[in-house]
């Protein structure tokens, strides 16, 4: 995210309108795929069916977060709404869902597994 915001934004700041597209909603983007994987730290403490439940409500929690700072703007100098965000923020939980249910889950070790 830092890459995205304080040295790929600057550099292709003139660069045609797509790249500004994709680089100025990257940050939401970024933590919408990422941050809900936090809650797969220790996925061998948990079933298969608990995971995906908590992996689905890191999910839930990342967007919620990710649109109240896009409502809110608590940061200082951060203080125009844009929904390019908002999208972002959702094509980065979508995201995030599909790699983990399709790419990651089926290679990790879960505690009891075939149980609830």
């Amino acid at each position: 995210m830092f890459l995205a915001q304080f040295v790929l934004r600057p550099a292709f700041a003139h660069a045609a309108w797509p790249i500004r597209l994709v680089l100025g909603s990257a940050p939401n983007l970024i933590v919408g795929l990422c941050f809900p994987f936090a809650v797969l730290a220790r996925p061998s403490l948990l079933a298969r069916r608990r995971a995906w439940m908590a992996f689905t409500l890191g999910c839930s929690g990342t967007l919620a977060i990710l649109v109240a700072f896009e409502a809110w703007r608590p940061i200082a100098g951060a203080q125009t709404y844009d929904p390019k965000d908002l999208a972002a923020s959702v094509l980065g939980v979508a995201l995030a869902l599909v790699v983990y249910r399709r790419w990651i889950e089926p290679r990790l070790r879960f505690d009891r597994e075939g149980q609830e």
